[in-house]
C-alpha cells in the first residue's frame, strides 16, 4: 500500500471513530426548576403525548418526569413558539440550538413576577438545556431576558 492510501484509511476510521463518539454521548447536563408557585398569562399549539416521538425523560428536582414538551431556542426565536394545551404537571424542555446564550423568563421583563420561578436565572449557553414543570393552569408568556422581543407562550390547561 502507498503510503496516501494508507493516510487515507486512517482519516477516514479516525472520523468514523469521532462521529460515532460524538452521536452516542448524552446530552449534555440540565439546568433544572420546578416550583409550584405560579400564577397567570397566553398560548397555542399541539403537543405530543408522553411516550410519542420527541418525548422524553428527564430529572427534575431528583425524579424521573416525562417531558410533555420541547421548545428550541434556535436563530433568535423560539420554536414552537406557542405550546398547549398541556396539563398541570407537564414538563417542558428548552434546549438552546443556537449558537448564543439565552435566559428563559417569565414575564414581565426585566422582573418575571407574572409566573415566579420561571426562570433560569443564568443565561443558558449553546447546547444546554433549561427544564420546567408548570404546575397550574394557566396562559404563561416568557421571554429571552437578553433579547425580552424574543417571546414565547405556554397555555396549561385543567381537563
Amino acid at each position: 500500500m502507498s503510503k496516501s492510501l494508507i493516510a487515507i484509511v486512517t482519516i477516514i476510521v479516525i472520523a468514523g471513530v469521532g462521529v460515532w463518539a460524538f452521536t452516542g454521548s448524552d446530552e449534555p447536563a440540565s439546568k433544572v426548576e420546578n416550583t409550584s408557585e405560579n400564577q397567570n398569562q397566553e398560548l397555542v399549539s399541539a403537543v405530543p403525548a408522553p411516550g410519542s416521538e420527541g418525548v422524553d425523560e428527564a430529572v427534575v428536582n431528583g425524579q424521573d418526569e416525562t417531558i410533555s414538551a420541547v421548545v428550541t431556542y434556535v436563530d433568535r426565536r423560539f420554536d414552537p413558539e406557542q405550546i398547549g394545551p398541556i396539563t398541570p404537571g407537564s414538563t417542558v424542555k428548552f434546549f438552546n440550538e443556537s449558537s448564543q446564550e439565552v435566559w428563559i423568563a417569565s414575564d414581565n421583563h426585566p422582573t418575571h413576577t407574572v409566573l415566579p420561578g420561571f426562570d433560569s436565572e443564568e443565561s443558558i449557553s449553546p447546547g444546554e438545556e433549561y427544564v420546567f414543570t408548570f404546575e397550574n393552569a394557566g396562559n404563561w408568556q416568557y421571554h429571552n431576558h437578553l433579547n425580552p422581543s424574543e417571546v414565547g407562550s405556554i397555555q396549561v390547561s385543567q381537563e
